[in-house]
This record gives structure tokens, C-alpha cells and sequence, in this order.
């Protein structure tokens, strides 16, 4: 029986073809998980904006509301003013022939 052998090389290349193998597998692992992680963070953060314009938006409204209701009642005293002015001029009730400047 003749024993067949093989040259030296031929293991050296097989392992080193299994430790490139193991770490280009590795490299892309990593890059694989880290693009997927990158790309959840991206839409966890675009979510998180998106809630913060929502409630933004809702501060917004409720402090325009506040404004306008306040706008609105000191438009009805200074007519209510107004109109008694008025009133009390019309009436003779007031000192002056004209009423004051700043009715």
C-alpha cells in the first residue's frame, strides 16, 4: 500500500481559509447587527420627535386658548366701561361737556 501524502501548504491554506472564513463572518455579523440597531434607534428617535411636536403642538393650542379667553374678557370689561361712559354722558351724569380723551 502506498501512503499518499499531502504537501505541507495544503492544511496551512484550509486553516487559514477557516480563520478568514470565521472572521469575515464575524465582521459582518457585527456590521449586520449594528445597521439593523442604527436603524432602530433612527425610528425610535423619529418617534419620540414626533410625540414631543404633539404635545408641543397641544401646549400650544392650550396657551393660545388661554390667551384668547383672556383677550376676550378684557375686551368685554373695556366695552362694559365704554358703554357706561357713554351712558353716564349721555345722561348728563358726568362733570364735563366732552368725554374724557381716553374713553
Amino acid at each position: 500500500m502506498s501512503k499518499q501524502t499531502f504537501p505541507l501548504c495544503v492544511p496551512i491554506v484550509v486553516a487559514g481559509a477557516g480563520v478568514l472564513g470565521t472572521i469575515v463572518a464575524g465582521i459582518t455579523g457585527i456590521a449586520l447587527t449594528q445597521r439593523r440597531a442604527d436603524r432602530s434607534d433612527d425610528r425610535a428617535l423619529a418617534r419620540e420627535r414626533d410625540r414631543e411636536r404633539e404635545r408641543w403642538a397641544r401646549e400650544d393650542e392650550t396657551r393660545t386658548f388661554e390667551h384668547r379667553r383672556e383677550s376676550y374678557a378684557n375686551f368685554y370689561e373695556a366695552s362694559k366701561d365704554m358703554a357706561r361712559t357713554a351712558y353716564e354722558h349721555g345722561y348728563g351724569f358726568t362733570d364735563g361737556s366732552e368725554l374724557p380723551w381716553d374713553w
